[in-house]
């Protein structure tokens, strides 16, 4: 569900960020999660960190925030990382 949502969110900020690969990598990061080994109270941690970054990047787009662009860039990769492969 939650994944869900930040697909959607995606799709409503494509039009000015169709350049930028955070808008497709948080929702195919979001997928990825929901279909990890991890358990579940990783999982809601990992949802809760991905949401906050996944806020953060939409405002750096809103803001033409270059700072909060590559914070949240830099959560999501942290994020990528920890996230076992199947």
């Amino acid at each position: 569900m939650k994944a869900l949502l930040i697909a959607a969110t995606a799709v409503a900020l494509a039009g000015p960020a169709l350049a930028c690969g955070g808008t497709a990598e948080y929702p195919q990061t979001a997928e990825t999660l929901a279909q990890s080994s991890l358990t579940p109270e990783r999982k809601a941690e990992f949802e809760k960190t991905l949401q906050e970054g996944w806020a953060l990047h939409g405002e750096s787009h809103e803001q033409g925030d270059g700072a909060k662009m590559g914070q949240s860039m830099q959560t999501l990769r942290q994020l990528q990382a920890q996230i076992p492969e199947k």
